[in-house]
């Protein structure tokens, strides 16, 4: 321990080097990461993280450079906290690649902070969704684009943004080597503004069609409609990057799915679509599965719509494709027997995997029923929600870091899901 850490006041508990290490993750390449969930914390120790012990953390990593990745989410650090790190550790250039900010009380105020030292930032990945810091926020947020290159994903959803702010991000993330931008959320009137998702649709198109390096793009909440994902499409279809596409809880209707399959007709890089909670029903399914015969899809995402027998039948009868479908969600339709019957038949063959879809076929009185089957976890790692319900023993984390010519063939690359699916 440090003199300058011997120094601090106790909290609770001793923030030393020991117990930081505790909660290291090692790399067999030598690397780490320091993972302080919030609410692990609270169940451990009866308190998070806040300003006071930001310190702390700042000399842990100061006097650490193998640690590569600081997992901060669900904290009450708040501006102040960020404003320490920045004295004392940003400040000067530093080995941090990730960086999790996620429901932290931050506002504008901590992103001008983060902002005055972007110089010395080589951040991959910076998580602050749950943050409300506004459209200032979103401004500052816009800055940090542009001034750390070597920034590939950035997570903005659920921070007040508004179409103007949305639209700077945009404009700046037109140039920049962003691979993913989530986006989602977006607040649909303001004292000063109000939402129109037909603008926003059209901004992001003509953002796809300028962007060569955006895989992944998340719209959630963004309350756009099928005419809206008409516009979208106009610049999107000139796109040759783009892999994932999340537009779920939207309203986007059977139009809007008709959209898309049409677009998907013209066979466009994509390999995952979530189109969840969208009220799509027959009419759109059954567009939708003209157009994804000639796609590349590997992970679909259909659930919670209002999909019957009939237009489920069609995507089911459509999934055997040159593309193999690996990830498949469907629970939440108002589908009956009829389709249960083939997906029992595509378990029973190997085109579906139970592990790999969220319902569960099972008889009763010799009807066939459907139940929810937790095969996708993308919500609760998107959250950072905790793998257990309770704490667990501290236990040293190894991960087996391969050189990347020794990796084998990933099926898909999607965020929050394993990268590999074992041999069957």
């Amino acid at each position: 321990m440090t003199k300058e850490m011997a120094m601090l006041p106790n909290m609770g508990f001793k923030l030393t080097d020991t117990y930081f290490l505790l909660f290291c993750e090692k790399n067999s390449d030598g690397t780490k990461h320091l993972r302080l969930k919030g609410k692990d914390l609270y169940r451990r120790n009866g308190k998070r993280l806040t300003h006071m012990d930001m310190l702390a953390v700042s000399l842990f990593l100061r006097d650490h450079p193998e640690v590569v990745s600081i997992d901060l989410c669900y904290n009450d650090i708040g501006d102040v906290g960020v404003e320490i790190m920045t004295e004392n550790y940003f400040n000067k250039k530093n080995t941090l690649l990730d960086l999790n900010l996620m429901s932290n009380d931050l506002t504008f105020i901590g992103l001008s902070k983060l902002y005055k030292v972007a110089h010395n930032l080589t951040l991959r990945t910076l998580r602050l969704n749950g943050n409300k810091f506004g459209k200032k926020g979103g401004e500052y947020a816009a800055k940090l684009i542009e001034c750390i290159p070597s920034l590939e994903l950035l997570e903005l959803g659920d921070t007040d943004q508004i179409l103007r702010s949305i639209d700077s991000i945009l404009e700046v993330a037109k140039k920049s080597k962003l691979k993913v931008l989530d986006i989602s959320r977006v607040i649909p009137k303001t004292k000063y503004d109000v939402f129109n998702p037909s603008w926003m649709a059209k901004n992001a198109g003509l953002f796809l069609e300028v962007n060569k390096h955006l895989t992944e793009l998340h719209m959630e909440k963004c309350e756009m409609d099928g005419h809206d994902i008409q516009i979208m499409l106009l610049g999107m279809v000139n796109n040759k990057s783009l892999k994932l596409l999340n537009i779920a809880a939207n309203k986007i209707g059977c139009l809007g799915l008709r959209m898309i399959a049409k677009w998907l007709e013209t066979e466009p890089a994509l390999l995952g679509l979530d189109v969840s909670n969208n009220q799509i029903g027959d009419t759109g399914a059954r567009a939708f599965s003209f157009g994804m015969c000639y796609s590349k899809l590997k992970f679909l995402n259909i659930s919670y719509n209002r999909i019957g027998d009939d237009g489920m039948a069609c995507i089911l009868d459509t999934l055997k494709k040159p593309y193999y479908m690996r990830l498949f969600f469907f629970y939440g339709n108002p589908i009956g027997s009829k389709s249960l019957k083939i997906v029992e038949r595509m378990i029973l063959s190997g085109v579906l995997k139970q592990n790999y879809i969220d319902t569960k076929v099972y008889e009763v009185d010799g009807e066939l029923q459907a139940a929810f089957y937790p095969t996708t976890h993308f919500k609760q790692q998107y959250y950072s929600v905790m793998t257990y319900g309770c704490t667990v023993p501290l236990k040293i984390k190894q991960n087996k870091v391969e050189p990347q010519d020794l990796k084998r063939r990933p099926f898909y690359n999607l965020p929050y899901y394993e990268r590999y699916q074992p041999f069957y």
